[in-house]
């Protein structure tokens, strides 16, 4: 069974939605979990996720957890809801590089994932050469640039692949939340095999 662990802010609105619908979707396929990079242990769902989620005939209990070493050790795949929590978590936990992505990155742009993740191993491997090295030659600077400008381009191509935070919204905003991540969970289930 694959082990799932999805990660925001505080572990009260978005990640708990997300396990709550994928554990009534397809619990006998994965094992799953949610944590806060931010958060503090114990703190209840927000009642407006509570509230959509059983307006989808969802009955979810959960309070909140800090994500911890144990946590990600745990995972098989973990599945941030912004670029910014997969940043933050990749920078605590760097051995966790290979299994992490955006929930949006790893449905949309898995195929550009890759080769982002190649071109950045490509630049930071040029980076390091020549920080330490400096310009061994006229061509070794422009090799530089033209690796970083790589990457760039495959992030203009990956755009926004963040899921909107709906903590202090009104329960409409949970409720297109809640819609976003059963669309992103629906393909995720059916193209996961």
């Amino acid at each position: 069974m694959k082990k799932v662990l999805f990660v925001c802010t505080g572990n009260t609105c978005r990640s708990p939605m997300a396990e709550a619908i994928l554990k009534h979707k397809a619990s006998e396929r994965y094992d799953v979990k949610s944590a806060g990079l931010f958060a503090m242990d114990g703190q209840p769902t927000h009642p407006n996720a509570i509230s959509v989620l059983r307006d989808h005939d969802i009955q979810f209990k959960h309070s909140s957890k800090q994500l911890t070493k144990e946590l990600v050790d745990w995972a098989d795949l973990i599945l941030t809801m912004t670029q910014g929590h997969k940043h933050t978590l990749i920078q605590h936990f760097p051995e966790a590089l290979d299994k992490v992505e955006t929930l949006k990155g790893y449905l949309e742009f898995q195929e550009q994932w890759e080769k982002w993740k190649e071109a950045k191993a490509d630049y930071e491997l040029k980076k390091a050469i020549y920080d330490h090295t400096g310009p061994t030659d006229e061509g070794s600077e422009k090799e530089l640039e033209n690796a970083y400008t790589r990457v760039q381009q495959f992030e203009n191509v990956l755009g926004n692949l963040d899921i909107e935070d709906p903590f202090g919204a009104s329960k409409q905003v949970y409720n297109d939340v809640f819609l976003e991540l059963e669309e992103l969970i629906d393909r995720f289930i059916e193209n996961d095999v």
